[in-house]
């Protein structure tokens, strides 16, 4: 029986006030004497609701069962910890997989109670437009061509608008910091006046916190950009929370399931996306749209340097005989013109640069692996014009696949050796793939044959391998031969 306040205020003055037994007071107010024991000594309260444990009507056995199947699934050691599912993130599956009519917050009750975890509490923190924006690493997991990789993501976030950017790399060292750093701010428009960080130890020498010191290059760095670093102290990433947060959005909103790509360009294009759909939020608390504010804040930045700040790794190295430079634990080939010549090098996050004299001679993919050489073909043409017998043994040829259509095209020839390499010749200007096309066409008779099937794919352009000088055809004059004759028949 479940008394009104008048009743309650009564049980509880006979009780306390008078001393009255609780048999007494049931007899007074006519009522039970379990009830006058629930409610005499103040344990409860009649206008409290009581839980009864009821599971909401729209949580189905189905709905929890997909629940519990998510939370199965993450305890796969082969699941990364940081890409496993949040609330969040099973409540948008069951949106779009089971049709959930339900609310988020009832998804994350279950999830909690399933969990048995605690919800933990954030100082909300508040910034000024343009004020400063906080950065981060973070990590996640797909698979490049197959095989299975570690994502290191920079992530930013304005925190004045909310405004987010995240991009991934092979590697978090100075070179793609800096990098994603000039990218970030090219494509905000500006320059916040803060940047917040935890204790990298690629922005930061010694110490952390205000004691910290910044690596010479940074400290540069943010001299050039205007802006002031400012490290948090150790523990406490709470202090830079926005993009705490923002790691694990990406993880969960790209990285769950794992994707499969080809190049890390092809990663960085749903990261773009999501980031261009984060823009359509409205934060709690806030009146406008990150879209809205981020127009407004767009106005309070700093402006750009005029010009970009040079990130990659620059080194002068010596070109070896083998026309071939040692950076990062690699090897990367060079044109054979500037064997013994000393070069300037520009490692960047993706891309190896060689110049000589300011020219610019080649360009690598960088290669993440080590003790690695990286051969061009192109780059050794020329030697092997010189030394068409090493052709079978060289190391840049060894490392293509050549098809049998074309090796059987050279052995056909007086002088295979010399015919080989008028071959590579053909698929350093136009490609192994496009060549070995066209001699499964014809099939190519002849490397005249080959040359012609790929002049006739250019439209006909004639190109430095059909003819180096101009074709000039010149008029006959036949007078000459009448002058002849005349001094014959006299």
């Amino acid at each position: 029986m479940v008394v009104g306040v008048d009743q309650y205020k009564y049980i509880r003055k006979m009780a306390a006030e008078e001393g009255l037994s609780q048999r007494e007071i049931a007899r007074r107010l006519g009522i039970s004497r379990n009830t006058v024991a629930r409610y005499c000594k103040g344990e409860h309260m009649p206008w409290e609701a009581k839980d009864r444990g009821r599971k909401p009507s729209v949580v189905t056995g189905e709905v929890e069962d997909f629940i519990r199947s998510c939370l199965d699934r993450d305890k796969d050691p082969e699941v990364p910890k940081k890409q496993r599912h949040t609330a969040r993130r099973i409540y948008e599956r069951l949106v779009e997989e089971k049709g959930f009519t339900g609310g988020e917050s009832t998804v994350r009750r279950w999830v909690k109670r399933i969990r048995d975890e605690p919800c933990e509490a954030y100082m909300p923190l508040q910034f000024a437009l343009g004020e400063a924006a906080q950065a981060d690493w973070g990590e996640a997991t797909f698979y490049l061509r197959g095989e299975r990789t570690r994502a290191n993501l920079l992530c930013f976030r304005l925190c004045g608008s909310r405004h987010i950017d995240v991009r991934a790399y092979p590697r978090k060292d100075l070179e793609s910091f800096l990098e994603g750093h000039i990218g970030f701010f090219e494509r905000i428009g500006g320059v916040p006046r803060t940047m917040i960080y935890d204790n990298l130890r690629t922005a930061v020498l010694k110490d952390w916190g205000k004691r910290a010191v910044c690596q010479e290059k940074f400290e540069r760095f943010s001299a050039h950009y205007a802006f002031t670093p400012r490290f948090c102290n150790i523990g406490k990433g709470n202090e830079k929370g926005l993009v705490e947060g923002l790691v694990g959005y990406a993880r969960r909103n790209v990285f769950v399931p794992l994707p499969w790509v080809d190049c890390w360009a092809e990663l960085n294009i749903p990261l773009a996306e999501r980031c261009d759909r984060y823009k359509k939020r409205h934060i709690r608390g806030m009146n406008l749209s990150v879209a809205e504010l981020f127009e407004a804040e767009r106005k309070q930045l700093l402006p750009l340097p005029a010009v970009p700040y040079e990130a990659a790794l620059v080194k002068t190295l010596k070109v070896d005989h083998f026309s071939t430079i040692g950076i990062d634990g690699n090897r990367y080939s060079l044109p054979v013109e500037h064997a013994g010549r000393h070069v300037t090098a520009k490692l960047s996050a993706f891309r190896l640069e060689a110049f000589y004299r300011g020219k610019k001679i080649a360009c690598h993919s960088r290669c993440f692996d080590k003790k690695r050489t990286i051969y061009e073909l192109g780059h050794y043409i020329p030697l092997l014009e010189k030394k068409p017998r090493s052709v079978n043994n060289a190391a840049p040829v060894a490392e293509l696949e050549v098809p049998p259509q074309l090796r059987e095209l050279a052995a056909r020839s007086e002088d295979p050796d010399r015919v080989m390499v008028r071959i590579l010749k053909l698929c350093a200007e136009h490609g192994l793939q496009r060549v070995a096309e066209a001699a499964r066409r014809g099939p190519a008779l002849s490397l005249d044959a080959l040359r012609l099937a790929l002049w006739e794919e250019d439209g006909g352009k004639v190109g430095k391998d059909l003819t180096t000088q101009d074709v000039r055809v010149e008029t006959v004059d036949l007078s000459s031969y009448d002058q002849l004759l005349e001094k014959a028949k006299s």
